[in-house]
């Protein structure tokens, strides 16, 4: 019994020794896997911008040949700059075909090198409008001092980033006069700064920190409390880094005055019952109107119910359930392609 005991052991620890090498072999290739990866960089329309080109792990490199598909509607292709000292050995050349929209770096040497971690080189880009993808192509090839060709190198792509693309959320908002919003520029990457504006008799004048604002030179504005003069106010971020400045897209505020109440006009275009409401209202319209919709709004100024209708005919009844709507005072807006047309108070009990 003791014998095969030993056996046992012995046959379980050749078995756990296995599994270790496989795993520690496993950790090893995989933390050694040759990477390439197209950063990422931010600028202005008709600006030039460095767009970096690094490299992780590679061993007893002698030749590159890398091909990066582009939109040349967005950007140019100039020239290559930084290249890294240790490919000074050999000639390292960039340039782009128009035709198939392909950018080709290359570099060669009979004497390889060694890049554990580091950049291989920036591509000088002029960022002619909007944003562009850097897309590595599949027949990149890395090729060791035998000529044989260096497998399972990760491509990561890479863009650029125009200011003036920046999205904005939300495009627009509505807001009861005294609520609180706040308007946010999205993704936007490292080393760069914010500033907000507001447009005012079409000119845009820069925002301090001072009520109702805050958070000017953040990319996060808050507007606390929201005044009945900002209606229809519109508000952009300009953004910059150390090569430019340019714009955010734009941002407009509507504010419904606080306490409204069913104007005299609102009965011709407009009228809803019952009202005070349980689960149901009657929208009767007295226009016609394109692309129309119902929005209710909360008193902290929060959209709580939308109906998209379409094109609505004079006399028309559209029945709006507020069932899942708590009790309390909200306002019923009538939009027509995103212009507030007019708005009216209702009771839900």
């Amino acid at each position: 019994m003791q014998f095969n005991n030993n056996i046992f052991i012995k046959g379980l620890s050749a078995a756990l020794l296995m599994i270790i090498v496989v795993v520690l072999f496993s950790t090893d290739s995989f933390a050694q896997q040759p990477i390439v990866d197209v950063g990422e960089n931010t600028g202005c329309n008709n600006t030039e911008i460095l767009l970096p080109i690094t490299v992780e792990n590679f061993n007893d490199l002698s030749a590159i040949t890398i091909f990066i598909k582009v939109d040349t509607a967005s950007v140019d292709f100039i020239d290559v700059a930084d290249v890294n000292e240790i490919l000074d050995g050999g000639d390292f050349t960039g340039g782009i075909n128009y035709q198939e929209q392909i950018i080709s770096l290359t570099w060669f040497s009979v004497t390889p090198v060694d890049i554990d971690s580091g950049l291989l080189c920036n591509m000088r880009i002029l960022l002619k409008g909007g944003n562009a993808g850097f897309d590595l192509q599949e027949n990149c090839e890395f090729i060791h001092s035998d000529l044989s060709v260096i497998e399972n190198v990760e491509l990561k792509d890479g863009n650029a980033l125009n200011f003036s693309s920046s999205e904005i959320d939300p495009v627009s908002q509505s807001i009861i006069e005294g609520g609180q919003v706040n308007i946010n520029v999205l993704d936007i990457p490292e080393g760069v700064s914010g500033k907000w504006q507001i447009q005012q008799s079409e000119e845009w004048v820069d925002l301090n920190n001072e009520p109702p604002y805050s958070g000017v030179f953040s990319f996060q504005l808050s507007v606390d409390p929201v005044t009945l003069d900002l209606n229809e106010s519109l508000f952009r971020c300009m953004l910059s880094n150390e090569a430019c400045e340019d714009a955010s897209k734009e941002s407009m505020l509507e504010v419904t005055p606080n306490g409204i109440t069913v104007k005299e006009e609102s009965s011709n275009i407009l009228s809803v019952y019952p009202n005070p409401i349980k689960s149901n209202v009657n929208c009767i319209f007295y226009k016609d109107f394109r692309n129309a919709e119902i929005k209710v709004i909360n008193t902290s100024g929060n959209l709580v119910l939308i109906k998209h209708i379409g094109n609505v005919e004079e006399g028309q009844k559209v029945l709006l359930n507020t069932a899942k709507l708590n009790d309390g005072l909200y306002i019923l807006q009538l939009c027509e392609q995103g212009r507030i047309i007019t708005s009216l108070e209702i009771i839900k009990r």
